[in-house]
This record gives structure tokens, sequence and C-alpha cells, in this order.
């Protein structure tokens, strides 16, 4: 599962992918994780085997680079929502960007596969770069094998838009005093 929620004034949304303690092999139970906040300060312990074998857990990328959490610990006080796969075109245009995606998901094996990879061997996502190595990259790639993010993709459009109309505007304005 992957889940996603509501970030700064719900303006975007942050990205983790969901999993179980029992999901990874014993070698990665020395993994530090987020427990609880002291303001904007992580609380961290190490994962144990006391945890329950069927708690759920996420692996988020974050300015920090990859950290394991307690999904209260993601929420932070807000919902998190499910993020849907293999939505049709016509819904995934008319959703909020970075809530679904037209890719199928992996078959859940494949995800954990993907979880403890990653973990052992992080490979570029030890480092967050908001325009091509950030949550929704990193939450994507785990579940698609697909680095995509649509609220990049988005906040491009808009960008291209705001500065084509400023342009646009602009040069209309310079005709308009050329012909006085």
């Amino acid at each position: 599962m992957y889940a996603y929620r509501f970030r700064f004034l719900t303006l975007y949304t942050h990205h983790a992918v969901v999993f179980r303690r029992r999901d990874l092999p014993p070698d990665l139970h020395s993994l530090g994780v987020c427990y609880g906040w002291d303001g904007e300060t992580p609380r961290v312990r190490a994962l144990s085997l006391e945890d329950e074998a069927d708690e759920m857990f996420v692996v988020e990328q974050n300015r920090a680079g990859l950290q394991l959490a307690t999904i209260e610990c993601f929420r932070q006080g807000f919902k998190a929502r499910e993020f849907l796969y293999g939505v049709p075109s016509f819904e995934y245009a008319i959703k909020r960007a970075g809530s679904c995606s037209i890719l199928p998901r992996l078959e859940q094996r494949a995800v954990v596969e993907n979880i403890v990879t990653v973990l052992r061997y992080p490979r570029g996502w030890e480092t967050y770069q908001a325009m091509s190595a950030n949550c929704e990259h990193f939450a994507l790639a785990v579940n698609t094998m697909a680095e995509f993010s649509a609220q990049v993709s988005a906040m491009a459009v808009a960008l291209r838009d705001i500065v084509g109309g400023a342009i646009a505007a602009t040069s209309q304005a310079l005709n308009f005093v050329r012909e006085k």
C-alpha cells in the first residue's frame, strides 16, 4: 500500500510506502523508526521484534533521506489517504495531482522486495531533490518501477502558463504602445 497526506496548507502531498514489520528481514530490524516529534526533530527508536508483526510502518523519502516511521509519525496529525493505482485516464485527469496513477501497482511481494533493496542500498534516495528525487518519485518507483511526480509536472505546467501569460501580456502592452 502507498499512502499520502496533505502538507503545508494542503498545497502539496507527502508520500510514503506502507509495510508490515513482518515484511522486513531480521537484518533490517536494527533500523531507526520515527515514532513521534519534538517540534521539528523526530524521536527515533530501533525497530524491534517486540513490535507487533502486523504493525504498519512507512518508509518515506524526505529532506533527511530515507526514514522509517510509524503511521502516526508519518501523519503528524493529518489524515493519511490511500494512493490509487490503475485509475482510468479520465479519472486521473480530474483527480488532484499526487493522489493516483494510471500505472498498475506491482504485486505486494515485488513491492516488499523493492523496499528491502532500497533500505539496504539507497542509491540516490538518500538526498531529497524536489524536482527529480522527491517522496512521490520514491513511492511510485517502489510501487510501479516508474519514477514520476504528478505534482512536479502540474507545477511545471502552471509555471509555463503563468510565464507564458506574462510574456503574452507584455507583448500586447508593447504592441499597444507602438500603435500610439
